[in-house]
């Protein structure tokens, strides 16, 4: 995964990697939508600023599309308790790797946390916003901050990565448990600072 010397955005390679592209054959997507991979919850931000991005991107006239498998279905459920769920369309171990592959393609952008969807989201989409809490901080993919952006608020002075894996791939609590610290990482996040990377995005095309 991790990227020990630079080469420039991913997407620069995206015609020299051909993976499959299968046409979504279920329920038709919308044409206008942005995708969603929330990863874990240790890797995600807040579902208030998920769902402050869900809202925007309604406004906007873009449909919501969460991808992934069912270890993202902590953000339906959280989602659900909200009453929040009509609001998206759920794809979560609904696809093919070729179908993933196209949906995140022509998406109008794909926001997403870490994960193997981000680094392919990289490659074949130019239009990415990848979140990061201090889980996995090495695994960033490069990005051109004009079209593609990493957004990583927190600098962890005080804990490492809670999301630290062990040669039997437990995962360690947050360094803070049980104080108002708890899920720092996560609650830096505020809407703002993603509104402002996605506003960036959809006025790209008119500024080039």
């Amino acid at each position: 995964w991790e990227l020990w010397f630079p080469i420039g955005s991913l997407y620069h390679y995206h015609n020299d990697v051909h993976f499959p592209l299968e046409p979504w054959s279920k329920k038709p997507l919308l044409e206008n939508y942005i995708v969603l991979f929330p990863s874990l919850f240790a890797r995600s931000p807040e579902i208030e600023v998920w769902k402050a991005v869900i809202d925007f991107c309604s406004t906007q006239w873009y449909a919501c599309v969460v991808v992934g498998s069912n270890r993202e279905q902590w953000f339906i459920d959280s989602l659900t308790e909200i009453w929040y769920e009509t609001t998206i369309i759920n794809l979560l171990d609904q696809t093919t790797f070729g179908e993933m592959h196209r949906i995140i393609k022509h998406s109008r952008m794909n926001i997403l946390c870490n994960g193997w969807v981000m680094w392919l989201a990289n490659l074949v989409n130019p239009n990415n916003i990848t979140i990061h809490t201090v889980s996995a901080f090495l695994m960033e993919p490069p990005v051109d901050n004009k079209t593609s952006f990493t957004i990583r608020p927190y600098e962890y002075k005080h804990c490492r990565p809670c999301e630290w894996t062990e040669r039997d791939w437990t995962i360690e609590q947050c360094v803070f448990l049980g104080t108002k610290k708890n899920w720092e990482c996560r609650k830096i996040f505020t809407k703002a600072t993603i509104l402002t990377h996605i506003r960036i995005i959809l006025t790209s095309d008119l500024l080039s």
